[in-house]
């Protein structure tokens, strides 16, 4: 079946509503949430060569980076956090593992610097939320026992398979593509303006909200 912005009478829920609702309840949240905007994009050079990573830590220098194995983060911590601009994580088929999804995220890019980050090729679990970017990419990622699967201020979001006790993708205004989702309560939600295509929703109620006025377009197949 064809959807095209759906509402179901479900307002378009905001990340900062999410965190403020988890920290009503004690659990891990994020204060502001940052974006940058689309037409203002960032290019860092940086290093050429990858840098291997082996367990939980702050990357403070833009360039390459890939896990050498799978990683668990200390309970109710996050795993990466990303505070330069012209980072990529590559996860190279390994794991990045929280231990509850009431705390923490498996990737937080949300730094005020943390512009034109990327990650792929790997699963994240286990977290309150699976990723947060202020800007960059997310692809070819398996989230699943999280509280929220990612939030991206803007960029896009391509490519992986997403399961949620709450929303699946939250975007600020990005491209949302292919993406895989099961979400108990939402699965797209859209703050600015979004163009979403191809993504398969199974198992929610709600396929897709947009804020007021915003303009989502999408082809979801509801499952």
């Amino acid at each position: 079946m064809t959807i095209r912005k759906v509402f179901r009478g479900i307002a378009a829920v905001t990340y900062a509503s999410l965190a403020a609702a988890a920290g009503a309840a004690g659990a891990y949240r994020i204060d502001t949430l940052r974006h940058t905007p689309a037409t203002e994009p960032v290019r860092v050079s940086g290093a050429t060569e990858s840098i291997g990573i082996s367990s939980c830590q702050d990357i403070s220098r833009p360039g390459t980076y890939v896990l050498t194995r799978d990683l668990e983060a200390p309970a109710g911590s996050d795993c990466i956090k990303v505070l330069a601009a012209g980072v990529t994580l590559d996860l190279d088929g390994f794991s990045i593992r929280g231990t509850s999804s009431r705390a923490g995220a498996g990737i937080n890019a949300n730094a005020a610097g943390a512009d034109d980050f990327s990650a792929r090729n790997g699963a994240i679990s286990g977290f309150w939320i699976g990723a947060v970017l202020k800007s960059g990419t997310i692809e070819r990622l398996t989230i699943q026992n999280v509280g929220n699967g990612l939030y991206v201020g803007s960029g896009a979001v391509v490519g992986n398979r997403i399961s949620a006790i709450h929303t699946g993708i939250q975007v600020h205004s990005a491209r949302v593509e292919a993406n895989e989702i099961r979400s108990a309560a939402l699965s797209i939600s859209c703050s600015v303006s979004c163009f979403a295509s191809g993504n398969i929703v199974r198992g929610t109620d709600s396929a897709i909200a947009e804020a007021d006025g915003q303009a989502v377009t999408d082809d979801a197949a509801k499952l």
